[in-house]
């Protein structure tokens, strides 16, 4: 029977507890308290359980009731279902029935009995450990400078290093390890862990030392994405496997991966970690993050929203709330939907719809939330109602969230637009336009109060060498890149004074990178992209270069991510307020700082130039014993013993040679 013979006997009992054979025989059943016969009936009860067994609704695979040596029923018998689920639901209905007064079904998992069946009689204190300190994973943010750190990887080295832009220019590695990583690294979201690809799968590390912290098994992995809060991990290779982090357990394997259409990551997690969703045609599957089960509101439906022709969807950054679009069909306008998941009395899901928008001759639609999910904007690509030639205009579709049933303000656009982004915890957005692929307008809006203002145009520069934007983690700054066909060009903007407050160029940069805290630029040219001119730049906020590095077959630059500050905006918004006090402090620990450094290159270059000296005395005495052999050698042939190399003169000589003559006559013309 399946090979499990040997597993009762004990042979396998072992290997049988490991994770992936337990989870092979979760479909397995067992079912005691069945009637011992004798041989000549075991046809009859063997017919009657069956019937049994099937009556309850869950078809059965095999069916086999244990005997012993004399082919009399041993009183129990197991059952395999095609799944663990069918198995659950036979083990729901069955446990407990009974066959007569004398026999009550126990049924239970073949998997979970061999999880007990070794439990011992009696109970033994277990042994006291030995308490082993934890690794303090957030180690970097003590860092009394507040210094940032930063991975590098070129060729195959892998490396961790402090941004230091106040010790001249120089930085200071944290770790660096050769074949570290196969493929690329990885921060998480909070910066505590740091993960690596290798042909068996990830692993993730921390601590001062950066030590392995766990490892997940996924052969040939090449993706991986984490949670917003670190507690799950979801890898992609053939399939998507989701972890549990910190236990390093799989939690559930999905089949699929990446699209062309909608890229990675495939999951979507909400802001909580509650839930992760999914897109196929037709749906958006949500699962409950606990259990890894699908949500379904009607239980007849194996969906959790159920959209004919839905195209893409996102979860606000702040809210259970799921924004979503379809495009048009027929006489039916393309939708924008804000729909939000509650639970009921009961404990179950439902969808409150919370807005919906209707739009018209619709080409594309993108959706962007803000970072704290005040603001929702949807630029629409749609053709031009007057316009004859089909020409197109781009909308922005503008939800505040925070405002009464949720106005929508209007920003409309005749010419392409070219880049589109929000300032983080900020009420700024800022768009790059214009039908000039040379010279395109960059123009900054503001959207005034979250619940009661109005969209405002701030200012248009027009003619700028741009088509991306990366705002500041900390909002009011921004740097205006032209990469790709621009060739680099940046552009440093402060957009409270609507000022440039600095610029530059990285020729060929194919990236650009802000720090989490707002103060420090990366850009980099990857040799993914380029085989030439690779390696990083570190520039200030304002547009101030200070460190430029080349690296042969440089790929990455990632700066580390750092948790949300725990203080509320209250005490943040004190501490603002109290900086111009606390200026002339910092700036004299500036000053300070650099008078240090000063002093300890002044005195490092003192000390090389009396070693010099002190070689070269040394190395006069040990020459003096020669010297007047040295003399008489040079005297004899040249005339001069002098030591003083000044005392010599040179002669030059000018000997010129024919190497080849050739006469030829030329006849008349």
């Amino acid at each position: 029977f399946f090979s499990l013979r040997g597993t009762m006997s004990g042979q396998d009992s072992q290997a049988s507890q490991s994770g992936d054979q337990m989870e092979q025989l979760d479909n397995i059943v067992i079912i005691d308290g069945l009637p011992a016969v004798p041989k000549e009936k075991y046809d009859k009860l063997y017919a009657l359980i069956k019937k049994i067994s099937n009556a309850f609704g869950c078809a059965t695979q095999t069916f086999e009731l244990c005997q012993d040596d004399a082919g009399a029923t041993t009183g129990f018998a197991f059952v395999e279902y095609k799944d663990k689920a069918e198995a659950e639901r036979a083990i729901t209905k069955m446990h407990g029935q009974s066959l007569d007064k004398k026999h009550v079904f126990a049924v239970c998992l073949f998997s979970d009995w061999l999880k007990f069946k070794d439990i011992p009689e009696e109970y033994s204190e277990p042994k006291e450990e030995e308490y082993q300190p934890e690794e303090n994973l957030m180690c970097w943010l003590l860092d009394e400078s507040a210094r940032e750190q930063y991975i590098v990887r070129h060729n195959e080295e892998t490396e961790v290093w402090w941004n230091d832009p106040m010790v001249l220019g120089k930085q200071t590695t944290v770790e660096k390890r050769k074949g570290w990583t196969d493929i690329i690294a990885r921060w998480s979201p909070l910066g505590t862990y740091m993960a690596t690809f290798h042909q068996q799968g990830v692993q993730i590390w921390g601590g001062p030392e950066f030590k392995v912290l766990g490892r997940f098994t996924h052969t040939n992995v090449q993706l991986i994405d984490f949670s917003p809060k670190e507690k799950f991990l979801v890898t992609w290779y053939n399939n998507l496997t989701v972890w549990d982090v910190k236990t390093k357990s799989r939690l559930r394997i999905f089949p699929g991966g990446p699209t062309a259409e909608h890229g990675w990551p495939v999951f979507k997690w909400s802001h909580d970690e509650a839930y992760l969703a999914k897109i196929t045609e037709d749906n958006i599957h949500i699962f409950d993050s606990s259990t890894m089960k699908l949500v379904q509101p009607d239980p007849k439906k194996a969906t959790t929203l159920f959209i004919p022709r839905v195209r893409a969807f996102d979860w606000s950054p702040s809210e259970n709330i799921i924004s979503y679009w379809v495009p048009e069909d027929g006489d039916k306008p393309a939708r924008v939907v804000l729909t939000r998941l509650v639970k009921n009395k009961h404990g179950n899901i439902e969808f409150e719809q919370v807005t919906q928008k209707n739009l018209f001759r619709v080409v594309d639609i993108k959706m962007h939330w803000q970072s704290q999910g005040e603001f929702m904007c949807v630029k629409v690509d749609r053709f031009s109602k007057s316009s004859k030639n089909k020409e197109k205009v781009t909308n922005f579709e503008l939800f505040r969230m925070k405002a009464k049933q949720i106005a929508v303000d209007v920003v409309e656009l005749t010419e392409e637009v070219i880049a589109f982004a929000w300032e983080p915890k900020g009420v700024r957005f800022a768009v790059i336009h214009g039908d000039n692929p040379q010279r395109y307008n960059l123009s900054f809006y503001t959207m005034g109060s979250p619940k009661t203002g109005q969209v405002k145009l701030l200012k248009s520069f027009p003619k700028k060498s741009a088509n991306h934007l990366f705002w500041s983690p900390r909002g009011t700054h921004i740097v205006v890149a032209g990469l790709k066909s621009f060739n680099g060009i940046l552009e440093f903007w402060n957009v409270q004074e609507l000022e440039l407050t600095g610029g530059g160029e990285h020729f060929m940069c194919t990236d650009v990178e802000w720090d989490p805290s707002g103060r420090y630029v990366a850009t980099s040219v990857s040799w993914y992209r380029h085989q030439m001119e690779n390696g990083y730049t570190l520039w200030t906020f304002q547009g101030k270069q200070y460190l430029s590095l080349s690296r042969e077959k440089f790929t990455q630059f990632l700066w580390r991510p750092r948790p949300a500050s725990v203080l509320d905006d209250k005490r943040v918004k004190a501490i603002q307020k109290g900086l111009k006090d606390r200026a002339a402090k910092y700036q004299e620990e500036e000053k300070a700082f650099e008078r240090m450094e000063a002093d300890n290159l002044s005195r490092m270059r003192k000390e090389k130039m009396e070693q010099f000296k002190k070689f070269c005395k040394e190395t006069k005495e040990q020459m003096a014993p020669l010297t007047q052999r040295r003399r008489q050698q040079r005297g004899k042939w040249t005339g001069w013993n002098s030591e003083d190399e000044s005392c010599y003169r040179t002669v030059e000589e000018l000997v010129e040679e024919t190497i080849s003559f050739e006469e030829e006559v030329l006849g008349p013309a």
